[in-house]
């Protein structure tokens, strides 16, 4: 039997008082270690699931070389269309939705495209394959809420199975951090030694939903041997020599956990953003890369023309062609479909066919604007379905993408309700990977999501689940 099987039976095997007991102390050392968010009517734990997503190593490995891989091939993708390759046009309708400083910074260039952070949220067919929905390079979070997941469920099972605590610190290590692999990136990025200790602030917006995480960010970047701080851009100054200051304190590196729509127009913070300081902002402004309109364009060439004139590696289109689903601009026009035929009219295709697509705003993000087309003719019939489309369409050329539809076959796992109590849940789980530009500290570990809807988001209800290495859980599930 596997391990994650094995874990789940001796759960479902325990009492009722056993299960809420462990529930509840998984969900306050989760509590924490920063699993929490913040609503206007107060904090709130992130849902937690006390059965673990077992992964293999070989799995873990494939998914953060794609990543990596898929990556590159992005930043080239929006390399071709910034530099007139694809067209004026086409250009415009792809990144039309971009802010003043997000244009601004793409005269940056190579700068704009050294990415600190990045994260691929995958889909999982029944076969155990990954499919690429999209790629997050503003700033992707979850860093802390994964490791506080997993490091939550290994504290409080090997708790239940009598290991040692220094046991227990040896499988939470072997099981990997992504708060680590973060401010390894961060330190690397910045042109630094791994054995440097630079002060760290965490910029991120006045009432920020995430600011358990970022604090429990900072406490881990504390522990570490750095100065680290949260802070908003109101306390980020400009010293005579142009380096930043924090509090009045001078600092020398800053994260970026902020949108670049939500920096202060005229700010010290905008300044530093623009490249007229000499302190690093790591993420660099890079919000073109992630727009879903890049993704589809990227999809488009490599299908169609082979990538020709994107100078991708063959790794890198090997892997668009293999992981990222067909995806395309919603937009009228002929197209080929997900089966490589040609069909005079895009948008005819999709409203005739509602249980294969799904579409979704080109620059949005929380898992908002995402309309499953199977959900919504369901719920709303074909006139339902034909006024999200004639919606989306209102909003203007390259609003959004349509992508084909992954089956993702749902999971049992035990779910942590209210009160602590448990219930065993068909839920559906997908797999993030963190990865990084270039071949400086890249970031390798993974986070997994679960959903009782088609739409896996933690701000859409969604919750969090341990994320497992195979040889820990096996450990976790020999001792039980």
């Amino acid at each position: 039997m596997d391990a994650a099987r094995a874990i789940l039976d001796w759960l479902r095997t325990r009492s009722k008082a056993e299960r809420s007991a462990l529930a509840r102390a998984a969900t306050s050392r989760a509590r924490e270690l920063g699993l929490v968010f913040l609503r206007p009517d107060g904090a709130f734990d992130i849902p937690l699931a006390l059965s673990p997503v077992v992964t293999s190593e070989a799995d873990l490995a494939r998914r953060a070389l794609d990543a990596h891989a898929l990556l590159g091939a992005v930043v080239k993708a929006a390399r071709h269309l910034l530099d007139g390759s694809a067209g004026e046009e086409r250009t415009a309708v792809v990144f039309r939705h971009l802010g003043p400083l997000e244009r601004s910074c793409l005269a940056k260039g190579p700068a704009a495209e050294d990415v600190t952070i990045a994260r691929v949220d995958w889909f999982l067919d029944a076969a155990g394959g990954h499919h690429a929905l999209e790629l997050n390079a503003t700033i992707p979070a979850m860093q802390t809420y994964s490791d506080a997941a997993q490091r939550a469920f290994l504290l409080t099972l090997g708790e239940a199975a009598r290991l040692s605590p220094e046991t227990v610190e040896r499988l939470v290590a072997a099981n990997g951090s992504n708060q680590e692999d973060l401010r390894r990136s961060i330190v690397a990025h910045a042109g630094l030694a791994d054995d440097r200790h630079p002060s760290i602030a965490l910029v991120h917006r006045e009432g920020d939903a995430q600011i358990r995480e970022l604090e429990a960010l900072a406490q881990a970047f504390r522990a570490a041997g750095h100065r680290a701080r949260c802070a908003t851009p109101s306390e980020i100054s400009l010293a005579p020599d142009r380096t930043a200051r924090v509090g009045g304190e001078p600092v020398d590196l800053l994260y970026r956990h902020i949108f670049a729509r939500r920096i202060p127009e005229g700010s010290p913070l905008e300044e530093i953003a623009l490249g007229r300081s000499t302190t690093p902002l790591l993420n660099p402004v890079n919000a073109h890369l992630e727009v879903k309109g890049v993704l589809a364009e990227l999809k488009r060439l490599v299908t169609e023309q082979g990538g020709s004139g994107l100078g991708l590696t063959e790794l890198e289109r090997e892997v668009v062609e293999r992981v990222v689903p067909w995806t395309r601009l919603f937009e009228p026009g002929p197209a080929t479909g997900p089966d490589g035929s040609r069909h005079p009219d895009l948008v005819a295709l999709v409203r005739a066919a509602p249980a294969r697509f799904v579409v979704k705003r080109s620059w949005d993000y929380g898992g908002k604007s995402v309309f499953i087309g199977r959900d919504t003719f369901a719920r709303d019939g074909e006139n339902g379905w034909n006024r999200q489309l004639d919606s989306a369409l209102a909003q203007g050329p390259g609003a959004f993408v349509v992508q084909e539809l992954i089956e993702t076959p749902r999971q049992r796992h035990l779910i942590v309700a209210a009160e602590g109590e448990t219930a065993l849940e068909e839920v559906f789980v997908d797999a993030s990977t963190y990865t990084a530009s270039g071949t400086k500290a890249v970031p390798q570990g993974s986070v997994a999501r679960f959903s009782r809807g088609g739409i896996v988001n933690i701000v859409g209800g969604g919750g969090v689940a341990p994320l497992v290495r195979e040889p820990v859980a096996r450990a976790i599930a020999e001792a039980l």
